[in-house]
Parts: structure tokens; sequence; C-alpha cells
């Protein structure tokens, strides 16, 4: 055994987004929140963001795949439930970006 080696515990997802066709094999730590894996891959670090920085008012959120339920910025991934293997799929927030259109009166403009 190498007493230099550090124990890896993180797991390896797939983290795709609908902005990129390429989906980016991650290692992530089961003790991650959401938020950090999110500025993550916004960070232009390396061979540059995965993620556009997000825009005021419509965050990133994060769906596992496997069970289609959003992960809370807060919680961590072995929180949410995230296995080595699954599949994160990055979205924006935009619940209440675009106002309801006005009730129909029935008057038809006349």
């Amino acid at each position: 055994m190498d007493d230099n080696k550090v124990e890896d515990n993180r797991m390896q997802v797939t983290i795709v987004s609908e902005w990129d066709s390429r989906p980016l094999p991650a290692k992530v730590d089961p003790n991650c929140p959401a938020h950090v894996v999110l500025a993550g891959l916004q960070d232009p670090k390396k061979s540059g963001p995965f993620l556009a920085p997000a825009r005021p008012g419509q965050p990133y959120t994060l769906t596992l795949h496997r069970t289609k339920t959003q992960i809370a910025p807060s919680a961590t991934m072995a929180a949410a439930g995230v296995r080595d293997g699954d599949v994160l799929h990055v979205s924006r927030d935009i619940q209440g970006a675009v106002p309801p259109p006005p009730p129909w009166t029935g008057t038809g403009g006349r």
C-alpha cells in the first residue's frame, strides 16, 4: 500500500445541460453542497467554465436525473441521494421571470 496516496471518496457523476451538448464527467465529494458544485461549473479556471455566470434572478439548479428531483442549493450530494455514476442535469430557475398574461375578459377588443 502506498502511504502517500490520499483516499479518494469522490463520486463519479456526469453533468449535462441544455446549453452544451457535451456531457461533463466530474468527480464530486459526497459532502459537497449543490451551490458549490454549481459555482465550480462557472469557474473559468483550467479549460474554461462549463456554464456562463448565472444571470440575476435566474440561478442555476441541479436535478438528479435518476429520481427527477431538484437538489436544494444547501443540500450535500450525499443528502440528495447522489450515487456514483449518476447524471446531474443543470437548468436555470426562471420561475417568476415572466409575468403571467392578463386575464381574458371575453370582450374581444370591441
